[in-house]
């Protein structure tokens, strides 16, 4: 039969096992853990001076991945423009050099954005890869109906899936 002391001390001794059994797989699981992606820094963002309506934040590379061997990333770049009624305009994410874009996607971004949302058009959404030794790029081109309201601030994001 044990005794008081004998059980105390078989508890200690299972105690201070399971605390390193687990500080082990612990440090064995952290070990084994991908390390978090680095976030991606924050585009800086310039504006003519005086100018309203003339702030472009990128290009910036914000993920990258790969796939069926494939090299992917995907980069963004935001302007804000004056844009007149009834004319249209291109905006663009540009790949990284030695990258060609795939796909993209843009948006309105209302932070930023005077104009009414229904004056809006999207005309066109395409690659420009037509010239590798230059940049590619994903393209929108936006399209603002003929109208009589005089706010002209739009502000456009675009986003490029770009493959090497």
């Amino acid at each position: 039969m044990l005794r008081i002391k004998e059980v105390k001390s078989v508890v200690s001794v299972f105690v201070l096992t399971l605390i390193l059994s687990g500080a082990v797989l612990a440090t064995g699981a952290l070990a084994h853990e991908e390390p978090p992606a680095p976030e991606p820094e924050p585009s800086a963002c310039t504006s003519l001076e005086g100018v309203p309506c003339s702030t472009t934040c990128g290009p910036t590379q914000v993920g990258e991945f790969k796939a069926g061997g494939a090299h992917y990333i995907e980069m963004v770049e935001s302007r804000q423009v004056n844009m007149l009624s009834g004319t249209k305009m291109d905006f663009s994410a540009p790949c990284i050099p030695g990258y060609f874009a795939v796909s993209g996607v843009y948006n309105v971004l209302p932070e930023g954005t005077t104009i009414d949302l229904d004056e809006i058009r999207m005309v066109q959404k395409r690659a420009d890869n037509d010239q590798p030794q230059v940049q590619n790029s994903w393209v929108a081109t936006v399209y603002r109906v003929a109208s009589d309201n005089v706010d002209n601030c739009v502000n456009v994001e675009v986003r490029a899936t770009c493959v090497k």
